[in-house]
């Protein structure tokens, strides 16, 4: 499994959120930067997301497995 960023994206619709990419976690790391790999174009980021998915990430989460939630901008 892996963890995979979602970007929600004013302009698209909220079911179907932005895939940023997947990433790993050190069980060790006390912090990590996550780099953001869109898979498309996003004009006006709302919100981030991170999922717990299988390997690989998923093209679209049941997000049952919500980890972080957070509004862009602050």
């Amino acid at each position: 499994r892996q963890y995979q960023l979602w970007i929600f994206d004013a302009a698209r619709d909220d079911r179907f959120p932005v895939d940023g990419g997947v990433f790993d976690v050190p069980p060790d790391s006390p912090m990590i930067t996550v780099p953001i790999h869109p898979t498309l174009m996003v004009s006006q980021p709302v919100a981030f997301a991170v999922t717990f998915e299988p390997a690989g990430g998923v093209v679209v989460s049941d997000r049952r497995h919500l980890m972080a939630l957070a509004r862009a901008g602050g």
